[in-house]
């Protein structure tokens, strides 16, 4: 009877083991199908190529606000946007790009409300010319309730290093903070061979106290999928 007792046991301790990955399997890669669509959350957010300083709007002067339909109606705005995103990631020598459709219909999606919309696009304007965007989120398929999200963070190449990244930042957490979120979570990809991705460890991981949440053989496992091998992809999370 204990022999048997000790079989179910076990049995049933792997099957609950096996539900569990399975759950983590189908979040993480529903993360990187749209990481790779980029149509939805975006999941990995453009590495800005030089560290951000503290200070957030402070250390700018520039305003971050949620972007509406006000200003996906403003071609040269749009328009810019587009720019920023092909050239930000073409400095660090990745390949992105989105058409200002998409720009506007995700600027409209703040009409309904910056603490009441699904999702938004924040924008960062120093005397009315965007010079960085940002998509924040309080409800993903892959996040737990009470877990915001936030990617897409694109800082215009002559305007990187001068806190706007940490700027866009502050105001996307906020608004998240205000829509119910206790905490935040973001995903990006990580190689010790690329300088940039270790910037931005230092930067999410250090500076803005974010937690890796998954084991490294997830990492690694998903990295190959994202990245194509020797890479990690970093699913991370901290409070609000």
């Amino acid at each position: 009877k204990l022999k048997r007792f000790l079989l179910t046991h076990m049995h049933m301790r792997a099957h609950i083991r096996s539900h569990f990955w399975l759950k983590h399997i189908f979040q993480m890669c529903n993360a990187c199908t749209a990481s790779a669509a980029m149509s939805d959350d975006d999941t990995t957010p453009s590495p800005p190529s030089r560290q951000p300083r503290s200070g957030g709007a402070a250390a700018t002067g520039c305003d971050v606000v949620v972007g509406t339909s006000r200003h996906a109606n403003d071609a040269e705005l749009v328009d810019r946007v587009v720019q920023m995103v092909i050239e930000s990631y073409a400095s660090i020598g990745g390949h992105k790009t989105i058409s200002a459709e998409e720009v506007r219909g995700r600027l409209r999606c703040g009409d309904v409300g910056a603490t009441t919309a699904r999702r938004v696009l924040h924008l960062a304007l120093l005397d009315g010319r965007a010079v960085g965007c940002m998509s924040s989120s309080l409800t993903t398929p892959w996040t737990p309730t009470g877990c915001g999200h936030w990617g897409f963070l694109v800082v215009a190449v002559d305007a990187q290093g001068s806190g706007v990244a940490s700027a866009l930042v502050q105001g996307a957490e906020t608004r998240l903070k205000q829509g119910g979120c206790t905490e935040v979570q973001i995903e990006y990809e990580y190689g010790a061979h690329l300088p940039h991705t270790q910037r931005l460890r230092d930067w999410y991981e250090g500076k803005l106290g974010f937690k890796d949440t998954s084991c490294w053989f997830m990492n690694r496992f998903f990295g190959m999928i994202v990245g194509g091998g020797g890479t990690e992809f970093r699913r991370c999370r901290k409070a609000l």
